[in-house]
């Protein structure tokens, strides 16, 4: 069994299929992954139309097709393309929210994030993609500083730290973001892991019900979260099992089970968002990012498959 992440698979795979065309069984050995991994892999390159396959002597034969093939950026999210003048102003920008604030909180990615991105609202600059993704809005650069700053935006840069500075932790940022952006989702996600931090009481897990189901209730139904909504609500529904068929003490001793089962599902919750935010922004448009979205989302899904099979082991039966 591989321990490489899947996307590091898929990257392996498409690279070994540039060489020529192979079976599955090939693909396993030369890539040192078992059988199984190879197909799913295969199966899902195949299915964002990544690789494209043959039948020859009675046995399927996959190759690279390479008009479709994608060039990650490994300082995305998604891995999905940025501009040069993109990626410098992003970065400027980044530098000069440090210079600027001479605190701690400067140095955290979360605090960088939302002060950046408050900047390029209340700027309306254009040339900086940002969206919804796992803590709430962010830019699509997680690249290290190396441009030197620029001081045209610093009145924004002000206004935005002064915003701010009276949230000393991530979370009162977080809350403060999202109840200012409306976003019962992200309000949900917050209170869902604050709860779940803690050893369960009674009080808790009431607390988790009503948070569950407003999550659930949040998601808007569409013709592309209906897929997404298998893995929300098989995760709601054993969630609220366990929780309401347990006691305490003994819904605690699956509360790591519960905890990896929800990050896993967060994460296609997030990264749906970060895909349909970054169009409703007019940062990409619908056909450039399906393909880095499909990639990832079909490997998270994976991931989230494995987690919710596991919760699963632990959810009391039904009464008959």
């Amino acid at each position: 069994m591989s321990n490489r992440p899947r996307t590091q698979i898929y990257t392996d795979v498409v690279k070994f299929l540039k060489t020529g065309s192979h079976t599955t069984l090939q693909i396993a050995e030369h890539t040192n992954i078992n059988w199984e991994t190879a197909k799913n892999a295969v199966e899902t390159l195949f299915a964002i139309k990544l690789i494209s396959l043959e039948e020859k002597n009675g046995k399927t034969y996959y190759f690279v097709n390479e008009s479709n093939i994608l060039s990650l950026n490994e300082n995305t999210l998604l891995g999905i393309p940025i501009s040069e003048p993109q990626r410098k102003l992003t970065l400027q920008l980044k530098k000069r929210i440090q210079e600027r604030w001479k605190d701690r909180r400067a140095q955290l990615k979360t605090f960088q994030n939302k002060i950046l991105v408050k900047v390029v609202k209340d700027a309306k600059i254009k040339d900086i993609p940002y969206g919804w993704y796992l803590f709430g809005e962010c830019v699509v650069l997680h690249e290290e500083l190396t441009e030197k700053s620029i001081t045209k935006y610093d009145p924004e840069i002000d206004a935005a730290i002064k915003y701010y500075e009276d949230c000393q932790t991530t979370a009162e940022l977080m809350r403060k973001t999202y109840r200012d952006e409306q976003n019962a989702t992200y309000l949900a996600r917050l209170n869902i892991t604050n709860i779940l931090m803690d050893r369960f009481t009674e009080n808790s897990i009431h607390d988790l019900r009503r948070e569950l189901k407003n999550l659930l209730f949040s998601i808007k139904v569409n013709e592309e979260t209906k897929p997404l909504l298998e893995y929300i609500d098989g995760f709601v529904s054993m969630a609220l099992r366990i929780t309401t068929k347990l006691g305490p003490l003994q819904a605690e001793e699956i509360r790591p089970i519960i905890i990896e089962a929800f990050n896993a599902v967060w994460e296609i919750i997030a990264t749906y968002n970060l895909y349909t935010s970054l169009e409703s922004n007019g940062f990409y448009s619908k056909a450039e990012i399906q393909k880095y979205y499909h990639l990832r989302m079909e490997s998270l899904k994976q991931v989230a498959t494995e987690y919710l099979f596991h919760l699963k082991d632990y959810v009391p039966p039904l009464d008959l």
